[in-house]
């Protein structure tokens, strides 16, 4: 009877809950898109470093690029996505 119990409870325990799972879905889009938006900030407004060897000087770019847009971008539509996502019971 005993060996019963434990195996309905963890049986019960490896069944991912649909409920948990949105639970993790949310939090992880959240943190992604927090993630993403502070990184992309990061890269637009920290001035990057450049290289000046002799007559070679290279350059990074610094503002706004594409790829700093699009990570920002990506980042509100996950920390929109995180807080409509709904749990469901």
């Amino acid at each position: 009877m005993l060996q019963r119990i434990f195996s309905n409870a963890v049986s019960l325990k490896l069944q991912p809950n649909k409920s948990n799972i949105m639970k993790i879905l949310k939090i992880v889009l959240l943190i992604v898109g927090v993630v993403l938006i502070v990184f992309g900030l990061y890269n637009a407004f920290v001035p990057q470093q450049f290289l000046d060897i002799g007559p070679l000087e290279v350059n990074a770019k610094e503002g706004l690029t594409n790829q700093t847009l699009g990570m920002i971008g990506i980042g509100v539509l996950a920390l929109i996505a995180g807080s409509l996502l709904k749990n469901r019971r």
